[in-house]
């Protein structure tokens, strides 16, 4: 079984809380376990948030799409945007040995993102950032 959702929205926090709604809807409509959709949502939360916070994007933007994929065992998820070039998976990894009180803020969000999914890629192709995530069934 396949089955696919696409999603645009603006860059605007409570257009992410809709799209999630309506993502987790299409998951478990698709069979989806629930840890795979609490991983494939907090992923797309900690990757479009970071994007709406961050990103540097051009005047005209088309938005950011998120494409959710569910394929037999396995939930793919691919967001794209046009702000400006970052990869999050090149971000040093937080040590999160260090008491709480002395870490640096940010940094966790896609530390759990790496840990919670199978993988992840990032990938810059013409003016858009594409990051792919997936995420098994067992």
């Amino acid at each position: 079984m396949a089955a696919t959702a696409a999603y645009t929205i603006q860059a605007s926090l409570p257009e992410l809380s809709r799209v999630a709604a309506l993502m987790t809807s299409f998951l478990e409509d698709n069979g989806t376990p629930p840890a795979a959709v609490f991983a494939a949502n907090l992923a797309v939360e900690e990757i479009v948030t970071n994007t709406i916070k961050y990103g540097l994007f051009p005047d005209a933007h088309p938005g950011i799409s998120i494409a959710v994929n569910v394929l037999n065992d396995l939930v793919e998820v691919v967001v794209e945007d046009e702000a400006g070039a970052f990869d999050p998976f090149a971000v040093e990894t937080p040590d999160t040995s260090a008491p709480l009180a002395e870490r640096p803020v940010g940094g966790l969000g896609i530390h759990l993102v790496r840990n919670m999914l199978d993988t992840y890629s990032y990938e810059r192709k013409g003016h858009r950032n594409i990051t792919r995530l997936t995420k098994s069934f067992s």
